[in-house]
């Protein structure tokens, strides 16, 4: 009662609007109350053209509790998601210890529309929450609503809005999945009692295929005969005897309101109907070529005129087809994969391509795929990201090429065919679709591209002539492949860190992978996707002399670091040399596995910037003396003599400072000559320095004026 009230409501009493079209459906879920999914094709005039007309109508915020108890006690109780995640881990949305509906959301000023057309709605930080189970729900948890039907029925009503048509194809999903198909046999009865002439259905009928039809909006489906094929309510029947086709006529007719009848060329109307032509399957061959001649040949009278093309009668339907020019092109494939995706799912629109590749019918199979590579892919990064669980992932056009080339290819290997049996079609990399199977590349790879070339010519543009020539070396050697270990030594504010990103962004241009790692927790955050060196690497917590990194040579981390081009670890002076020494065994034992000659190169032949001061903080030695910290740097390694040492020298961030250049000058020499113990005479460790006197505070009573 409810359901039905609710959509005379939006139809008829026009709730929402002037509603021109609703469709729902009634889904039975197996672990909860069945509810109702309802789609509503609105009027041209309420069709919220723009984000400020979504917030008249949708609302995912919490409602001031004094303002509108009524609401704020519904939104409480029926649109609050959650809890869920650490607060309750066992709710039935978290998959993979994360939750499924991407609650909670964020915290958005203006609501806005996401590049897949999905909306993103306005929720201001304002503090509100609402107490369930304990937990204290912000308005991030808040479901989508309408603040009129949540009063009027009182009951979970998510509202959203939708502008494509992948937003609403769940909502037909039981439509656009594809037929349901039983294959039905008649064996012969060997009981000496039953009557000797009765007929035998084997020889007179064959059913081969059963659709679901369904009567909607006034439209019919036809019943046709054509060359022993009949077409009846979605039932696809074969006759070999016209008499048996004709006993079935009648029954069918007499059970049915069918209101057009077409036999033989022959036509007799009853009333009005809206008529339509079968969708046929490229494998029933001349029905097929007879279906496309069906919308190309006007008036025929017969199949003889359907078949005829300039005056002559062809033999098949598929020589008509070709004597016409349609199928030169195979132009006729590409539209009927263009048809199809205004209602099929992307995987259906793949196993009809791989239909069309084994019936041997395309042409030329290459263009129909350049034609239609768009439509064959939906879908393609959507379930990228649920299988990677990366809600914002982004893949490049080959990366997305090659995922559905891979699908094709599964599909023609289950029928002892491969895309390598077809001239001119490309072939999946099957280590690329690997690598895009790991949500570690992909993360590594997910860079918006034209973003990323404006930030590296601005970085590259501001580089000394110290910064690029560092640069110029690290680069080349990476392109040579050869592999290689730098340490780039330079004190603070000669901007190591500015050096780095340009690095990354140059690499990062070209489709390479860069891992960006620091020995300090706070200087990662300062890196393009950094990490610390122990999270990425898994490096053992308690380091001894043989220690190796916890990573298998079939793990993910293991695939990551083989396709990684650059390694840039920053502040390496900060931690143990037995850290460097774990990553070199574990990289010389994974690389090794794929060319022994690696297993004898620093760090497996990868390439790796070290970068530090030596004036700074070294390594923390608990209880250990001056000699036990410079034992452990990394100077004392055996790595350090393969290091090839880049000195920067240039304060970038005194050099900004323009207002008495020779007194920045004067005080960048200070600092380095406090950071190599040249200041307060000789000593141990412990000294006394004067501080300059134009760096000192003179006004106590307020300092943030003195000069």
């Amino acid at each position: 009662m409810k359901l039905y009230s609710l959509i005379k409501d939006l139809k008829k009493n026009s709730l929402l609007g002037l509603v021109q079209v609703v469709v729902y459906t009634v889904e039975f879920q197996k672990c909860g109350l069945p509810h109702s999914h309802i789609c509503l094709f609105m009027h041209s005039d309420y069709k919220l053209p723009t984000v400020e007309h979504i917030d008249q109508v949708i609302s995912a915020e919490i409602p001031n509790k004094d303002d509108d108890p009524e609401l704020y006690a519904l939104v409480s109780e029926f649109m609050m998601h959650g809890p869920c995640g650490s607060d309750n881990p066992k709710c039935p949305c978290m998959i993979d210890s994360k939750c499924s509906k991407n609650f909670p959301k964020t915290f958005r000023e203006h609501t806005s529309v996401d590049e897949n057309g999905y909306p993103i709605y306005r929720r201001h930080n304002d503090g509100s929450f609402v107490e369930k189970s304990g937990v204290k729900l912000d308005i991030r948890s808040v479901v989508p609503y309408h603040k009129l039907l949540l009063k009027r029925y009182q009951a979970h009503i998510n509202v959203e809005w939708c502008n494509q048509g992948d937003s609403i194809r769940y909502l037909f999903k039981y439509i656009n999945k594809g037929s349901d198909r039983a294959t039905v046999e008649v064996v012969q009865c060997n009981n000496a009692d039953d009557n000797d002439d009765a007929v035998d259905e084997i020889k007179t009928t064959m059913i081969v295929d059963i659709f679901l039809h369904v009567k909607l909006c006034g439209v019919y489906s036809n019943l046709m005969f054509i060359s022993g094929l009949l077409l009846l309510s979605g039932f696809l029947f074969i006759f070999m005897d016209k008499k048996m086709l004709y006993t079935m006529l009648t029954m069918i007719l007499k059970m049915s309101s069918i209101n057009s009848l077409i036999v033989a060329g022959s036509q007799e109307k009853k009333g009005f109907f809206i008529s339509r032509i079968h969708t046929v399957s490229p494998n029933l061959g001349e029905a097929y070529f007879l279906r496309i001649l069906l919308n190309k040949v006007k008036g025929p009278k017969c199949f003889l005129d359907i078949r005829t093309v300039n005056g002559h009668v062809c033999s098949t339907f598929r020589d008509a087809c070709y004597a016409l020019g349609i199928l030169e092109d195979d132009r006729e494939y590409i539209d009927t994969i263009e048809e199809a995706s205004h209602s099929g799912s992307g995987y259906y629109l793949r196993y009809l391509f791989s239909t069309m590749l084994k019936s041997n019918s395309l042409s030329r199979p290459c263009f129909v795929w350049e034609k239609t590579w768009q439509y064959l892919s939906d879908g393609i990064l959507y379930n990228q990201q649920l299988r990677l669980k990366t809600p914002g992932l982004s893949l490049s056009e080959d990366q997305v090429k090659n995922l559905t080339l891979y699908e094709i290819e599964i599909f023609l290997l289950q029928n002892n065919s491969s895309l390598k049996d077809f001239d001119g079609m490309p072939y999946p990399d099957h280590e690329s679709v690997s690598f895009s199977n790991n949500r570690l590349i992909t993360e590594e790879l997910d860079f918006e591209r034209m973003n990323l070339l404006q930030e590296f010519y601005q970085l590259l543009g501001s580089l000394t002539i110290e910064q690029r020539d560092v640069f110029d070396d690290i680069i080349k050697n990476v392109k040579q492949k050869k592999g290689g270990v730098f340490f780039v030594y330079g004190y603070g504010g000669t901007w190591k860190t500015f050096l780095w990103k340009t690095l990354s962004a140059a690499l990062r241009l070209e489709g390479e992978i860069v891992l960006n790692v620091s020995s300090s927790g706070i200087a990662s955050l300062l890196l393009t996707g950094g990490r610390t060196a122990h999270s990425r690497f898994i490096i053992p917590l308690n380091l001894i002399e043989y220690s190796f990194c916890s990573i298998t040579p079939e793990s993910d981390v293991a695939e990551l670091l083989k396709k990684t081009s650059l390694i840039i670890w920053d502040e390496a002076l900060m931690i143990h040399k037995h850290a460097f020494e774990a990553l070199d065994r574990s990289l010389k034992d994974i690389l090794g596995c794929h060319l022994r000659s690696n297993s004898k190169l620093p760090f497996g032949g990868k390439t790796i910037v070290f970068g530090g001061d030596f004036r700074q903080i070294l390594h923390v030695v608990p209880n250990g003396s001056r000699q036990d910290i410079v034992n452990a740097s990394i100077s004392s390694s055996y790595i350090w003599s393969n290091c090839k040492v880049l000195r920067i020298t240039k304060n970038m961030s005194l050099s900004l400072q323009t207002s008495n250049i020779e007194e920045t000058t004067t005080f960048a020499k200070w600092l380095l000559d406090i950071g190599e113990g040249k200041v307060g005479g000789l000593n141990d460790g412990e000294a006394i320095i004067d501080i300059p006197y134009y760096i000192l505070i003179n006004d106590s009573s307020d300092p943030i004026v003195t000069p």
